[in-house]
């Protein structure tokens, strides 16, 4: 494996999970946090329990999620020595694309509203410069489900290669021959398989999940990957509805897309 290159996250202001083994020691010591200020539309506020399935808020929290939506951190991870990444990550506040305060309180306060599905990724864009062939470098996302979304969403995720990929700012823009491009990059995406847990009537622990992709460029050019969520496998899908039951598992792939540009010398 050659050098790591730098790796440069562009936001994309967009609206719009599977560590099963550290998740039980999380939530072992999980209690509802009081750290976390009331949130209220008017005179209506969330009740705490609706987090209470989720790690401890931290006290630095809104510092990192402000830190994330401006890009200070590399890869969009290490956020902090005071607590594990998966303590910002997994809180609503986290996601500076769904904007929380503005867009979720309405669900859990007094608005009855649900939805069968709805997810997407943070960061959505990444442009990942200064590469040369050969490398292989890691670019990591969060996965996440929308809000009011009372079942489990299964899907996995597959790599695409389009025509033409443009930054949604319009800032950055990709040609390419989709054919070209699937020869030139080597895509593994982890995991493959993504389970999503319902946000309603609470954020359960699995909203969220953190994706790795490392990605092996073979070419020298401007490239570009987009990966989408797709329908998961007949067994896995079966396997939840037996698990939890039709009714809990979303039948509907609703969800964006992440893009990853490269520069190749």
């Amino acid at each position: 494996m050659k050098r790591l290159p730098i790796v440069v996250g562009i936001l994309v202001v967009i609206s719009i999970t599977v560590g099963i083994a550290m998740s039980h020691m999380v939530k072992s010591s999980n209690a509802i946090s009081t750290l976390r200020l009331d949130e209220c539309i008017g005179n209506k506020c969330i009740d705490k329990s609706v987090f209470s399935e989720l790690p401890e808020y931290p006290s630095n929290m809104r510092e990192v999620a402000v830190g994330v939506y401006y890009d200070i951190y590399s890869n969009t991870e290490n956020f902090s020595s005071l607590h594990p990444d998966e303590y910002y990550w997994k809180q609503p506040e986290f996601y500076g694309d769904n904007d929380f305060i503005n867009k979720g309180l309405q669900y859990y306060t007094s608005r009855p509203m649900v939805w069968s599905a709805g997810s997407g990724a943070y960061k959505s864009s990444w442009v990942v410069t200064n590469l040369t062939v050969g490398d292989i470098f890691p670019v990591v996302t969060y996965w996440h489900a929308g809000y009011a979304i009372p079942k489990y969403q299964i899907f996995k995720l597959i790599p695409t290669f389009p025509e033409n990929a443009t930054l949604r700012l319009g800032t950055y823009i990709t040609v390419q021959n989709p054919d070209e491009a699937s020869k030139c990059l080597d895509v593994k995406i982890t995991p493959h398989d993504v389970i999503l847990d319902p946000t309603y009537p609470k954020f359960y622990y699995g909203w969220t999940q953190k994706i790795l992709a490392e990605i092996t460029v073979k070419c020298s050019g401007k490239w570009a990957v987009e990966i989408v969520p797709d329908r998961p496998d007949d067994s896995i899908l079966q396997e939840y509805i037996y698990k939890y039951g039709i009714y809990k598992v979303s039948q509907t792939i609703v969800g964006g897309t992440w893009q990853i540009f490269m520069e190749v010398k």
